[in-house]
């Protein structure tokens, strides 16, 4: 026993200089978004859903006046946390299946949120690789409604890896670009790294040599034979994405690799950050740690092979095979890289001091280094002088595509409608108010689509396409905005707040403006369950088609529209001519 604790003192000794060794990257790592989550066609496991909370606008002057989130912590605390994190702290993760009441304005607003910010994007939990998985919803379905992980017909595949350290860090913070590669034709794959969002709780998971076979898994579970695939990844994700390569530089499905922002790979770097980088107050904004998604990615890193430069035993992997295209891009003002600071601490708008072409160069011989003029860490949002956002174009090059071909990739993709057969089971398998709405009131639900697929039924399929968006989406919509218009009667403070708006809707065609949308929402959010239960729920009948329906909606405005020109003409005719 007393073996034992003396090994674990040890190892607690030995982990903790390693905690903040690898540099933290923001929440800006990636687009800021809402998460959505939907069980894989193999899958079981759901989780509530969670909505990611936006960044929020941070006084200067306190920003200033405040300790840096990422300043190291006493040695004593770091101690005794890594005791508690690696030998006794449990995994608090919990999967449990939640059924969505899409009749409740609060769920309902809720997810359509989260739908329109993630698009095509979904994401099931993964037994197998315990982690959450997101992925391009494109494919066309197979014979029991699942969509593929991995569209067969995209043109290439990316994974991609999130930055360490904070609370935000996720996969799920590349859904935009996932989305825009998606229209391009691409594939794209992210995960939550360990300790990191649903990423594995696992100590194994700390040690390179498991880890990195368990991307090897992951990546040959998803390839497609004949398909490129490339490793992207931003801040500590292009760490995880040479070291890949290192340690399989024969992969035969891997054709690239895409480092964005890296920072902290050797001493003069891991240094400009411990005693730069993560003291500027006024850059990292409210942001919260993840200290053990830090101490995981410090640990890793400390096994990492590529930062050391080749050697006959551990030879440059870009030189073991040189038909793997190694991309880095770095911005020319980049805070995780040394050069000239201003009287605050932050980095002044020229470029760096520090050649990181040449760091690279030590370590990848092979790679092709860009630094990206106007732009630091936070590179995801930037546009480059054609007016071509630096993340995407990046990724195209890996394949030796081009923005500037931008409309001919498009017109050959997945990502719009697919013909109405298949597109009413890609439908049901991605809308998840879709899937209810089937589920309720289409006699043999799911089964009675497959059918339909299986068979290219056009007039059935578009029929239900057609009743969902010009009944069911609009009759909901405008429960919601009843529901709204009577806050004057059980929320007088919310409505005496915002009575000119509401007053002004219009009954017979009602509309709301994002903003008061917005407010309402967050009124519900703040009101107790059965409040929103008595006031704020819509009635089954809500989703239920009209049994007379009438002409389609672009039917009836030519219609009116003809009506209209023939009184013109009538009141013309009757109209005597002037002498």
């Amino acid at each position: 026993m007393k073996t034992t604790a003396k090994l674990i003192l040890l190892s607690c000794l030995l982990t903790t200089s390693f905690q903040l060794s690898a540099p933290l990257a923001h929440a800006g790592d990636g687009d800021k978004c809402t998460r959505v989550f939907e069980t894989a066609p193999s899958e079981t496991i759901n989780k509530k859903p969670v909505v990611a909370t936006e960044k929020t606008e941070t006084n200067p002057v306190d920003l200033e006046n405040r300790k840096s989130p990422l300043a190291p912590k006493p040695l004593l605390v770091r101690l005794f946390t890594n005791l508690y994190r690696w030998y006794f702290k449990k995994d608090t993760r919990t999967f449990t299946e939640k059924k969505l009441n899409y009749l409740s304005d609060y769920e309902y607003i809720k997810e359509k949120r989260n739908l329109e910010k993630l698009g095509a994007v979904r994401s099931f939990f993964s037994k197998e690789f315990d982690t959450r998985i997101y992925y391009t919803a494109t494919g066309a379905p197979n014979a029991h409604g699942e969509i593929p992980v991995v569209d067969p017909n995209s043109r290439g595949l990316f994974f991609y890896f999130h930055g360490s350290g904070t609370n935000k860090a996720s996969g799920v913070n590349f859904a935009y670009k996932m989305n825009k590669m998606a229209a391009l034709g691409y594939s794209t794959i992210a995960i939550d790294l360990p300790f990191h969002s649903e990423g594995s709780r696992s100590r194994k998971m700390t040690d390179p040599v498991q880890f990195y076979a368990m991307l090897h898994n992951l990546i040959h579970k998803y390839h497609h034979e004949g398909m490129p695939v490339y490793l992207a990844g931003h801040s500590f994700g292009p760490d995880v994405a040479a070291e890949y390569f290192k340690r399989y530089p024969h992969d035969e499905v891997l054709s690239g690799v895409l480092m964005i922002s890296p920072g902290g790979f050797n001493k003069v770097l891991e240094d400009w950050f411990m005693n730069k980088t993560a003291h500027m107050t006024a850059l990292w904004g409210d942001m919260v740690t993840n200290d053990d998604g830090a101490a995981w990615a410090g640990l890793l890193s400390s096994g990492h092979k590529w930062r050391n430069p080749g050697t006959p035993q551990s030879p440059d992997p870009t030189l073991v095979n040189p038909k793997v295209k190694v991309k880095v891009v770095t911005g020319e003002f980049e805070e995780y890289v040394p050069g000239e600071l201003d009287a605050r601490g932050l980095p002044t708008k020229t470029p760096r001091t520090y050649d990181m072409t040449q760091a690279i160069h030590d370590v990848l011989r092979g790679a092709e280094v860009t630094v990206e003029p106007g732009v630091g860490h936070y590179i995801f949002e930037h546009l480059d002088k054609n007016g071509h956002d630096v993340i995407i174009r990046s990724m195209l090059e890996m394949n030796n595509q081009s923005l500037f071909n931008e409309k001919e990739l498009k017109a050959t993709s997945n990502f719009g409608p697919m013909p109405e057969p298949v597109e009413v089971v890609r439908k049901y398998a991605r809308d998840p108010f879709f899937k209810a709405w089937i589920d309720a009131s289409q006699p043999g639900g799911q089964q009675s689509l497959l059918t339909m697929m299986a068979q290219g039924d056009l007039v059935n399929s578009r029929r239900v396409l057609n009743n969902y968006s010009r009944y069911v989406t609009m009759q909901r919509d405008n429960e919601v905005i009843g529901h709204i218009i009577d806050t004057k009667n059980w929320n007088s403070e919310f409505y005496t707040q915002h009575s000119a708006e509401i007053d002004a809707i219009n009954p017979q065609k009602p509309r709301v403006s994002d903003s008061l949308l917005n407010k309402y929402f967050t009124m519900l959010e703040q009101l107790p369950e059965e409040t929103r239960a008595k006031h704020a729920t819509a009635s089954p009948d809500t989703y239920k088609v009209p049994e007379k329906q009438g002409p389609p909606a672009h039917v009836l405005e030519r219609m009116e529209k003809e009506r209209l020109e023939k009184e013109k003409q009538a009141l013309a005719d009757k109209t005597p001519a002037a002498s």
